[in-house]
């Protein structure tokens, strides 16, 4: 019955790697999908949970109400509105991180009025790596899950004028910023903030914030851990609003592939 369908010596060999493929590519093309789709009520949670430095009377349930009525108004208009969105958020979040890694470098080296050199002190004291070997490899789950995303630059490239000529450049980017925003900020976190610090989320006692937060507030500089605070909260609700274009695109893909039902197909006149 093989010879009969597949007469072609090797025939068989591709159909079946063929199949496989597919398979695979649906698989993975799911799996993307439902990733972002639970990606976006997780980061309005925390986007509430930044208000908590604040306002902590309120209940988080309201403000990831209203972040969910402005992303869904953002993706109601044309999808120039996601990117206008998108490069204001960015914009944002760059001109921050460049500020607290300068604060950083200031900060550790004793630049600031009233504290003195810090230097490496916390990497001795209460020590690098907690927990050891174990510690480390735990910590390894939420990284790979923050550097989850890159993939967005292919699913934009498709909206662009000229893919061929944007794609490249932006996918070459990529590792520029993940050394630079990811590792150096990182590093300024471990220079200035112990790992047993009280007011870290998941620590007992004290007033919960970002690190980034908790930096600021140990120099004493007023007014600037609102700022940064304000910053992380434009972060994260960047990431929900990113998860819906991300999801309903890959959805649309999916469906016309055949993969999914033929609604998820429709497109309107603005690209919605």
């Amino acid at each position: 019955e093989l010879a009969v369908a597949f007469p072609i010596p090797g025939a068989y060999v591709e159909y079946n790697s063929r199949f496989i493929s597919r398979s695979w590519g649906f698989a993975v093309a799911w799996n993307i999908a439902l990733q972002w789709f639970v990606v976006m009520p997780l980061e309005l949670v925390a986007a509430s949970l930044t208000i908590k430095y604040w306002n902590d009377e309120i209940s988080p349930a309201a403000w990831v109400c209203i972040f969910y009525v402005v992303i869904f108004c953002i993706h109601m208009f044309f999808t120039q509105a996601f990117g206008e969105t998108e490069f204001i958020c960015s914009t944002i979040k760059i001109v921050a991180t460049l500020g607290f890694i300068l604060f950083g470098i200031v900060y550790n080296a004793g630049g600031v009025s009233g504290h003195g050199y810090i230097g490496g002190k916390y990497f001795y004291n209460p020590g690098a790596f907690a927990n050891g070997f174990k510690g480390v490899c735990s910590v390894f789950v939420t990284a790979a899950f923050s550097f989850s995303g890159t993939e967005l630059t292919g699913l934009t490239a498709a909206e662009t004028p000229n893919p061929r000529k944007t794609l490249p450049s932006a996918i070459k980017q990529v590792f520029w910023r993940i050394l630079f925003f990811y590792f150096i900020c990182l590093l300024m976190i471990g220079l200035l903030v112990p790992y047993n610090d009280t007011g870290l989320l998941g620590s007992s006692g004290g007033k919960k914030a970002s690190p980034f937060v908790l930096a600021i507030q140990q120099a004493g500089v007023k007014g600037l851990p609102s700022v940064f605070n304000a910053v992380i909260m434009i972060a994260v609700f960047s990431v929900a609003n990113a998860a819906v274009f991300a999801c309903s695109r890959t959805v649309n893909s999916i469906a016309q592939q055949g993969f999914a039902p033929k609604i998820f197909c429709y497109i309107d006149r603005r690209g919605r």
